[in-house]
């Protein structure tokens, strides 16, 4: 296991994706801060963020509970879980009630996930929904009031942890719900999302943009990383036209068009590491509003100008804008995520001079 990272990790300014989850590191070396295109990070189970975890118990689901919504199988049939595959199957959860909870059940291979602990993984997730209490969350931005804090619309519900006969994460599923986007199948654009659709309406795919966003501001609120912001870990409508959610109440922030889910890189972070690590994945969060630029942009291309196409033109072009600040080259420089995430709601709700206002670029 690493004990330590070499201070020459700052030379690797091409450096984008770094994965060390479960090794032995009590720090980072203050260099790492110069790989200015670093825009992945993934530090789960090492005594560096361990410390700071809460303490709490991934909350445990008993396996008879489950069955398979499709099959009709019991998960804790031995057969299905020799023969089931890695990956996410749709179930049923028998919540003790006549109704049955729909989920979905993440599996993992040999009781690890390829990017961090499965356990931290259920534990960030039961602590992004639960309500938060300023002695179980180590914030570095704010300490919360005890209930300030309940349920984010813009981030995946996870139940809890199952255990046999395999390891896995239960998740509330989302309907009729997909990525919004692919991911790479070639080594040019491996980091990059892969937008199979053609064209979507410019007022879903800000909509998309504020929600991750704004679960990406609420995760950092709480001292957690996602780790893993792509295009691919954002759940939306497979219509790419309708929100997931409609506002619940008068209190609403409007429609959620977007979910932001897969914690398996998430991990809590110490006060001392806030800063870079929040500049880090503003990078991350700049790179996919600059796909999502360019998608407005080829979607408006044709021969014949209507205001369709310059609405998709118009909003591509401040997105862009917003992604140029969040992926600038010095990472001090780089706006908050909070403001970040205001500056997408005001795009989305009062249009470009609203946006600019609110995150001068």
């Amino acid at each position: 296991a690493l004990q330590s990272l070499p201070s020459e990790v700052g030379l690797l300014s091409s450096l984008e994706l770094l994965r060390v989850p479960m090794n032995s590191l009590w720090g980072l070396p203050p260099e790492i801060s110069n790989a200015h295109n670093l825009a992945w990070l993934a530090l789960s189970a090492n005594p560096l963020v361990s410390r700071v975890k809460p303490k709490l118990a991934a909350p445990e689901i008993a396996t008879k509970r489950l069955s398979l919504s499709s099959e009709g199988a019991n998960l804790a049939d031995p057969e299905f879980g020799g023969a089931a595959n890695d990956g996410v199957v749709p179930a049923l959860l028998d919540a003790g009630t006549e109704a049955e909870t729909k989920v979905a059940v993440k599996y993992f291979r040999s009781g690890l996930g390829p990017d961090g602990d499965p356990e931290d993984e259920v534990l960030i997730g039961a602590a992004l929904v639960r309500h938060a209490s300023a002695t179980d969350h180590p914030a570095p931005v704010k300490q919360p009031e005890p209930g300030e804090l309940g349920v984010c619309e813009q981030l995946c519900e996870q139940f809890g942890l199952a255990r046999w006969p395999r390891l896995s994460t239960v998740i509330k599923l989302v309907e009729d719900a997909a990525p919004l986007a692919k991911k790479p199948i070639d080594t040019v654009r491996i980091l990059r999302g892969r937008f199979e659709t053609e064209q979507v309406p410019v007022a879903f795919l800000l909509g998309v943009a504020a929600d991750v966003s704004s679960g990406l501001a609420f995760m950092h609120s709480l001292g957690i990383a996602h780790g893993d912001v792509y295009a691919h870990n954002l759940l939306v409508r497979k219509d790419h036209e309708s929100p997931i959610e409609e506002p619940a109440g008068k209190g609403g922030d409007g429609p959620v068009w977007a979910k932001l889910f897969d914690f398996g890189a998430s991990f809590f972070y110490p006060a001392e590491l806030g800063e870079m690590v929040e500049a880090v994945e503003v990078r991350a969060l700049g790179l996919l509003l600059r796909d999502m630029a360019d998608f407005l942009l080829v979607s408006g291309q044709g021969d014949e100008p209507s205001p369709e196409k310059a609405e998709a033109a118009k909003a591509a072009r401040h997105l862009g804008e917003i992604a140029n600040a969040c992926a600038l080259k010095k990472p001090p420089e780089r706006p908050k995520i909070s403001a970040v995430a205001h500056a997408l709601r005001k795009l989305r709700d009062e249009g470009s001079d609203a946006a600019a206002k609110a995150l001068p670029v």
